[in-house]
């Protein structure tokens, strides 16, 4: 393959991952609709869980980076949640 190809390549699969995280914020926008109380955002044992599905999923990949990148996306999906949740203040 050529680099014009390669790079093609590459462009897709960012818009597939900006897709996905664009998906996942929807659903995030979707609990915060059954959240009561944006004070009750944080659950352990349930972003512990999903910390290993990810070491687990990505273990070819650096588990570093699979680190960064899931406390990137959790947190703005918790920041998320806050400003959704059910008798927040700040939407």
């Amino acid at each position: 393959m050529d680099l014009q190809t390669l790079r093609q390549q590459i462009n897709q699969i960012d818009q597939e991952l900006i897709d996905l995280v664009v998906s996942r914020f929807a659903v995030a926008q979707e609990i915060a609709k059954l959240k009561t109380n944006k004070d009750h955002v944080y659950d352990e044992a349930r972003e512990q869980e999903l910390l290993s599905l990810w070491l687990e999923s990505g273990s070819e990949l650096d588990q570093n980076f699979l680190r960064a990148l899931f406390h990137l996306i959790l947190n703005e999906s918790r920041n998320i949640i806050i400003r959704n949740a059910k008798g927040s203040s700040e939407k």
